[in-house]
């Protein structure tokens, strides 16, 4: 009997020693710029990696490189790391850590993990599964200037989450479960100059909701929003670059009164009713539009001489395909961009086109997948001065694509950190 007692007793030590090895994190560190010593510790784990609530993280750093000269963490994507809570001794360990990169399967994080992440610029936690952020989150971590929860399975975002992160400038909480935006779930965020929520499932947005002076790029794509309200950017002067694709939006009235900085807006594949394309025109900087697939109609409204002269529209490229238009008048009705340069009306349903359209910039309008005769569009060719291509019915110059690709333009962004257009 005291012999098994013995072998069991040794199983279990080895037992402990081959889960010793396996949880024991590989670190290897290469300089980030030798002229300034700053290193980089890159975790490449080599097993399955779990961490429990009790558990700590040893990090052994190789040769001469000390603690001191650790600003950036990352965490290899094709490693596996489980924990309940964030791995806090990362900041323990590396007092002047600035960047963390960390694709791991967390379940919460709390305020207190960032109490001593006081030298943190930019912090980027995705594909955890983390329910909510919890008020105050990084009250500590007041130097922050760009957050990213990406793919984190987040529901629901408390009310000043990130309050006091007074120098943020670009958040993304793309790609997670949010239902609903708020009032005070951005306040307090005088710095921030991008918010991206693309990917969630957001059906209502309080006003007043992005109430941030700095803020210049706004994406909601991909939610299920039906309206914009009047005063849902109330207290965003600065907006430039809005985008609310592939929702389904119907109202929207005057939600965009007031935009002054406005340039790009993207609002395709939607079911919009109401939206005025005189009051587009009358704002200033814009630039962009896309309306394809949008449910948009230009509607009964003629364009009267006052209505042009009371217009100084910018708008250079218009995008109105796939909207299964009838209105051969809508050259007419578009005489109030007097700027345009590209035009995209493919994939109506127009039989016949009048001329009209005042725009000496024009270079290139796109008809295809109309039933337009030949002739129709041979006047245009020669009142535009353009070259056509028959078969397929373009009048083109130069061929722009139509489709934004915004998951490839938000990453672009965050990856250069080019914060606005």
């Amino acid at each position: 009997m005291a012999e098994a007692v013995r072998f069991i007793f040794k199983l279990a030590l080895v037992f402990c020693v081959v889960v010793g090895k396996l949880n024991a994190l590989n670190v290897t560190c290469a300089l980030k710029n030798s002229a300034f010593a700053s290193v980089t510790c890159f975790i490449q784990l080599h097993a399955p990696f779990s961490l429990s609530e009790n558990e700590h993280i040893n990090f052994t750093l190789p040769g001469t490189v000390t603690a001191a000269q650790i600003e950036r963490v990352e965490l290899a994507k094709s490693s596996t790391f489980r924990s309940t809570l964030f791995p806090v001794d990362i900041f323990n360990a590396f007092p002047n850590l600035r960047k963390i990169t960390f694709p791991a399967d967390i379940r919460e994080i709390r305020s207190t993990d960032f109490t001593n992440a006081t030298n943190l610029n930019y912090f980027i936690l995705t594909n955890a599964h983390i329910e909510k952020i919890p008020s105050e989150l990084f009250k500590k971590a007041t130097n922050l200037t760009l957050v990213v929860l990406k793919n984190n399975g987040l529901q629901k975002v408390e009310e000043y989450a990130f309050y006091k992160l007074e120098k943020l400038e670009v958040l993304s909480l793309s790609e997670n479960q949010i239902r609903n935006i708020t009032k005070n779930m951005f306040s307090k965020l005088p710095a921030l100059k991008a918010l991206y929520l693309r990917d969630n499932q957001i059906e209502s947005v309080a006003d007043g909701s992005f109430d941030m002076p700095s803020l210049r790029q706004l994406s909601l794509n991909k939610n299920r929003l039906t309206v914009l309200s009047d005063k849902i950017f109330a207290g965003t002067p600065s907006l430039r670059v809005f985008s609310a694709g592939y929702n389904y939006i119907k109202n929207i009235s005057n939600a965009f009164y007031g935009l002054q900085e406005l340039r790009k807006l993207y609002l395709s594949v939607n079911r919009i009713i109401d939206l005025d394309i005189v009051k587009l025109a009358h704002l200033p900087q814009l630039e962009q539009v896309c309306l394809r697939d949008s449910g948009f109609n230009l509607g009964e409204k003629n364009i009267t001489d006052a209505d042009i002269a009371a217009t100084k529209s910018s708008v250079k490229v218009l995008d109105l395909s796939e909207n299964r238009i009838n209105d051969g008048n809508i050259l007419n009705k578009l005489k109030l961009f007097g700027q345009l340069e590209e035009v995209n009306l493919a994939r109506n349903n127009f039989a016949i086109i009048e001329l009209g359209l005042r725009a000496p910039q024009l270079r290139t309008i796109k008809f295809n997948g109309n039933l337009i005769s030949f002739p129709d569009l041979h006047h245009l060719v020669m009142k535009y001065n353009m070259t056509i291509t028959r078969d397929e019915q373009y009048i083109v110059v130069s061929d722009k694509s139509d489709h934004i690709d915004f998951v490839a333009l938000e990453e672009k962004l965050l990856a250069d950190s080019v914060y606005f257009i």
